[in-house]
């Protein structure tokens, strides 16, 4: 795994969110050159080329409501809910696509966090998915539903996931 962790304070009113010391508790890390492109919405939505997108109905969007048992002991979304609710809607993709699930694999993961979910709160998972030959890919995010009902934009998590098909038995 490699991670970069850009640390803010999500919940401090706009101009006091960005964290300028090192707090006490992380001082002991030792920081390290980030090598390539830098990680950004648009860099994770390209479609390399080749790929062809996959129509798959009604799979494409699903919405919930973040619960007790998603969240940490501050009842922010645990990082796993939302690797696992991209893992999920990437098996509804297929599906919708009537691609083989049981042949199946995610192979590499790329997610960029940029705005907590906290319990309560109301969120879509959108995605659009992508094939060449045996290689899949997922491009989705997390996006908050606003009080119309409505999608906000720009989704507080993007995920990209690359998965591959085995070859089928013979």
């Amino acid at each position: 795994m490699r991670a970069l962790h850009v640390i803010t304070r999500p919940v401090a009113p706009p101009g006091e969110r960005q964290v300028l010391a090192v707090p006490e508790a992380l001082r002991g890390l030792r920081e390290h050159p980030w090598e390539g492109p830098y990680p950004s919405l648009e860099l994770l939505q390209t479609v390399p080329p080749g790929y062809q997108e996959r129509a798959s109905g009604p799979w494409q969007e699903l919405r919930s409501v973040w619960a007790l048992h998603n969240t940490d002991v501050n009842q922010h979304v645990n990082v796993h809910e939302y690797l696992m609710s991209m893992e999920n809607h990437f098996a509804r993709m297929l599906f919708g696509a009537n691609l083989p699930l049981a042949r199946h694999r995610i192979a590499r993961t790329d997610i960029l966090f940029r705005k907590p979910f906290f319990l309560g709160d109301a969120h879509a998972i959108r995605a659009r998915l992508f094939s060449d030959g045996r290689h899949t890919l997922l491009l989705g995010g997390l996006h908050r539903v606003e009080p119309e009902g409505g999608l906000e934009p720009r989704p507080s998590v993007c995920a990209r996931m690359e998965g591959e098909l085995e070859e089928a038995a013979d």
